[in-house]
């Protein structure tokens, strides 16, 4: 999404003859704001400020806009002079004037995304130079051959991938780029914030998690509004993430190519694990999209993802339940009555597994993308547990036991490579492609190598100590 600015009048759908001249602006992660010369409401309300009004109507340039969910955040009024008033505006719909919220409604959508295009890993042009006899250029011929939409039947509907091109249409320059687009369709007419939660936000993550970089929007319409044959196109405020490098296939965890023929499965098995698993999905790729994030904190949210994800997918208890509820008893017998509600309090989770024997149990499901990483299971689970208890609680007492600068950096990485698996079985894979996919990662291998290079330094140490 760039920045965009739009001149026009603005009027309420009740009071179409009474419109005021302003404008709309738009910036990519900042609120977007109508500031009128002029007034919509004035000071009629009472409260100047905080009027909110559900649906603002434009005319621009060529074009009709819809501001939808609009809070008024500023009213003047001067004598001589004239009322002003600045709007938030939480939505805009390009190409469209509706006239009530309850319009405002979809069952398709089209996006493009940062790294969308990256994922698809297609180059379909060609080049064709011809040279003369004397090594001269003669022609040079570009060949474009549009690639066919892949779709996925899920449940809910249709996703697609398909795609499109642009050309500036100078005449002394070429610059001519393929579009690609991922297409979502739905079995119902729901809102756009439904669209957005249930569909949009879990195709950008499965892209997150694919390209191993944070994806976002960068436009979004919506096609064949009304069965006229006319799109819609929308503005709204996100965190936007500028593309920063192209990627290569080793930048990523898989491409479109790696799975085109279970697209189908793997996107229904991705939304039903998002619907199961939104929270660990959250925690995980929270630090995807906030690369700033502290690594203290990146640390402790891919350690509770890690034992999230145990604790849902994984046996959650150490005894049968029975069994446990014998124990129990047989404890609270033996227990003097002031102590009895406390202690029986305090037994709540007592038979759940530590969080060292679920990082054991999760090391030993990902062992083969693990071992690479990980020579020995019980001594990183350890560090990851203390690391967690004293980021955690700060207990001074495992201070020097918890990890921190380059080495907190390299087991929040092999945690993340833990977890990527878990979410590739997740989509279907066996171990064996798990580790197929992963160890074609870039980041990965390097991380395999710094494991090679760490351990002949720590081995040479030793020689050395003991001569």
């Amino acid at each position: 999404m760039n920045n965009t600015e739009y001149q026009g009048f603005w009027w309420l759908p009740s009071n179409p003859n009474e419109s005021v001249a302003g404008v709309l602006t738009f910036k990519p992660s900042e609120i977007i704001e109508l500031k009128l010369i002029g007034a919509l409401v004035g000071n009629s309300g009472g409260n100047q400020d905080h009027v909110n009004l559900p649906i603002i109507l434009g005319v621009v340039e060529r074009k009709i806009i819809t501001l939808s969910d609009c809070i008024r955040t500023k009213f003047n009024s001067s004598r001589p002079g004239y009322d002003s008033e600045t709007y938030r505006v939480k939505f805009v719909f390009i190409g469209e004037h509706f006239q009530d919220p309850q319009e405002i409604r979809f069952n398709e959508v089209s996006i493009q995304s940062t790294y969308l295009s990256d994922w698809v890993n297609f180059s379909p042009i060609q080049e064709l130079p011809t040279i003369d006899d004397t090594n001269n250029l003669q022609q040079f011929t570009f060949i474009y051959n549009k690639p066919e939409s892949i779709k996925a039947n899920i449940i809910e509907g249709e996703i697609s991938v398909f795609y499109g091109c642009q050309n500036s249409g100078k005449l002394y320059d070429i610059d001519f780029k393929q579009l690609s687009s991922i297409s979502i369709k739905v079995n119902q007419f729901i809102s756009f914030e439904d669209l957005y939660s249930q569909y949009i936000c879990p195709i950008l993550d499965f892209l997150t998690l694919a390209t191993g970089q944070p994806n976002s929007v960068e436009k979004i319409y919506f096609p064949d509004i009304n069965n006229e044959l006319k799109s819609v196109e929308m503005l709204f405020f996100s965190n936007s993430i500028e593309s920063k490098k192209i990627l290569s296939t080793d930048d990523l965890l898989f491409s479109l190519a790696d799975i085109e023929s279970d697209f189908s499965l793997m996107l229904q098995l991705w939304f039903n694990s998002y619907k199961e698993l939104e929270s660990i999905f959250n925690l995980i790729f929270s630090t995807e999209y906030k690369p700033d994030m502290y690594l203290e904190s990146k640390f402790l949210n891919i350690a509770q993802a890690a034992e999230s994800y145990h604790r849902r997918r994984c046996k959650n208890q150490v005894l049968t339940q029975p069994e446990h509820d014998a124990r129990i008893e047989s404890i609270l017998n033996n227990t003097p009555e002031e102590y009895k509600k406390w202690l029986n309090a305090k037994l709540h989770f007592s038979n759940e597994p530590p969080l060292l024997e679920r990082l054991m149990d999760l090391l030993d499901k990902t062992k083969k993308v693990m071992n690479p990483l990980v020579k020995d299971h019980a001594k990183f689970a350890k560090k990851v547990r203390d690391t967690r208890n004293y980021f955690t609680h700060w207990n001074t007492d495992l201070q020097d036991k918890a990890a921190q600068g380059e080495e907190l950096f390299r087991i929040t990485q092999t945690l993340l490579f833990m977890l990527q698996s878990c979410l590739l079985m997740e989509l279907g894979c066996t171990p064996e492609r798990c580790a197929e996919l992963i160890s074609k990662n870039k980041k990965y291998q390097y991380a395999v190598r710094n494991i090679s290079k760490t351990e002949k330094s720590q081995a040479t140490r030793r020689v050395q100590e003991a001569e």
